[in-house]
Order: structure tokens, then C-alpha cells, then sequence
């Protein structure tokens, strides 16, 4: 009886051990990151505001005030740890978005914006799972793009 209760202490002990030496981000970057991209046109010209974004008005004024939003575009991507997707967004501009895993319960995220070969947007942020951060794009038509960008896990 002894050497068995001895034998699942060790059995336990190296399970413990084995896991103790996984680093945490290997346990928790599993899973997969999804990442809504909204493109919305900034205006000058009035300040109407489509319908569809009323629940990020007050983050998009932050951003421009005085100005008309009007959604444009959606893509909704689905991505594993450093899995990487491109988009074609409005002006012929293309937007590549990349999921670099989780620190600290926010998702990195690399996004990369390209007109015409140029590079016009290239940067790494955090975003709390969630959460909504509002990105200033290339111009288009009378105004501007923006990207309100939000991420959860799965």
C-alpha cells in the first residue's frame, strides 16, 4: 500500500513538474484570436452618423470631432498565434492583420496598412480582450478611413 500511494505521489509530482516548466504564454496562446475590422468614412461635410456604428460613436469622436461616419466595410477574421490575414480595404489600400498572442489578458495584434506598395501604417499594439481601439487610416473620397478594431478569444 505504501509503495503504491509513493508511486502516484511521484506521478503527481512530475506531472506538477512538467507543467511548472511550460512557460505560461505556451498555455494561454492556444487559442484563437477574433478580430473585427470596421471601416468607417470620416467626414467633414455634416455629422450624421450611420446607425450601425452608434456603439462607438464616442471612441470615433475622440478621434474627429465635428465630422459624418459612415460604415464601409467589415471583415471579421478568425486567426491562430501568428497566423496572419490580408483584406482589401476602400482606395485599393490593403490591410494585413497578424495575432502575436496574449500578455497580461490583452491580444497583440500587428497590423500592417499598404497603398500602392507603400508602407502607410506598420505597428504592434495590445487590446484588452474585447475592447475597441480606434486606428486613423489613409484618406479616401472627401475624408478619412478609420479602423475601429475589436479582438476577443476563443
Amino acid at each position: 500500500m505504501k509503495k503504491i500511494r509513493n508511486a502516484q505521489f511521484h506521478i503527481a509530482f512530475l506531472m506538477v513538474l512538467t507543467l511548472s516548466l511550460l512557460p505560461v504564454s505556451a498555455l494561454a496562446e492556444t487559442s484563437e484570436a477574433q478580430v473585427s475590422v470596421t471601416v468607417v468614412l470620416a467626414s467633414p461635410n455634416g455629422g450624421t452618423v450611420d446607425p450601425e456604428l452608434n456603439s462607438m460613436i464616442e471612441d470615433l469622436q475622440k478621434l474627429f470631432t465635428q465630422y459624418s461616419y459612415k460604415k464601409l466595410d467589415q471583415f471579421d477574421l478568425s486567426l491562430q498565434l501568428e497566423e496572419e490575414k490580408t483584406v482589401q480595404i476602400q482606395n485599393g489600400s490593403s490591410l494585413k492583420v497578424e495575432y502575436l498572442g496574449i500578455e497580461k489578458d490583452k491580444i497583440n495584434l500587428h497590423l500592417m496598412i499598404k497603398e500602392g506598395g507603400k508602407e502607410l501604417i506598420n505597428t504592434n499594439f495590445s487590446i484588452a480582450k474585447g475592447g475597441t481601439i480606434i486606428i486613423g487610416g489613409p484618406s479616401h473620397k472627401d475624408g478619412k478611413l478609420v479602423l475601429a478594431i475589436q479582438a476577443s478569444i476563443n
